[in-house]
C-alpha cells in the first residue's frame, strides 16, 4: 500500500468515526444494550408470563362458535363442496376482499 493510499484510508476511517451515531442513539435504535444479558432474559420472562396470562383469557374457538362470531366452515371445506372450475373464481373473490 502506498503512503498516499494509506493516508486516504486513515482519512476515510476518521471521517466514518466522526459520523458514528452517539451511544444514546444506538441504544434507542436497539443496536447496543445498556442492560445485562440477565436483565434482558428477566424482561423476556416477564413479557412471556404476561402474554400467556392474556392468551389464557381469550375465548376458545368453541365459545366463539356458540356466540356465532366464528363459523366452523373453513375455506377448504367450501372448496371441497365446489366444482373445480369454481375454485378459481372463489380465489379471485377472496383476494379482492383483502
Amino acid at each position: 500500500m502506498t503512503p498516499a493510499a494509506r493516508q486516504r484510508h486513515r482519512d476515510q476511517l476518521a471521517r466514518l468515526l466522526r459520523q458514528r451515531p452517539a451511544q444514546r442513539e444506538l441504544v434507542e435504535r436497539n443496536i447496543i444494550y445498556l442492560k445485562t444479558e440477565q436483565e434482558r432474559r428477566e424482561d423476556r420472562e416477564r413479557i412471556g408470563v404476561k402474554l400467556n396470562r392474556r392468551l389464557s383469557l381469550r375465548p376458545t374457538a368453541d365459545e366463539l362458535e356458540q356466540k356465532n362470531i366464528l363459523h366452523s366452515t373453513s375455506l377448504n371445506s367450501v372448496l371441497l363442496q365446489m366444482k373445480p372450475s369454481q375454485h378459481f373464481h372463489l380465489q379471485l373473490q377472496t383476494l379482492d376482499s383483502f
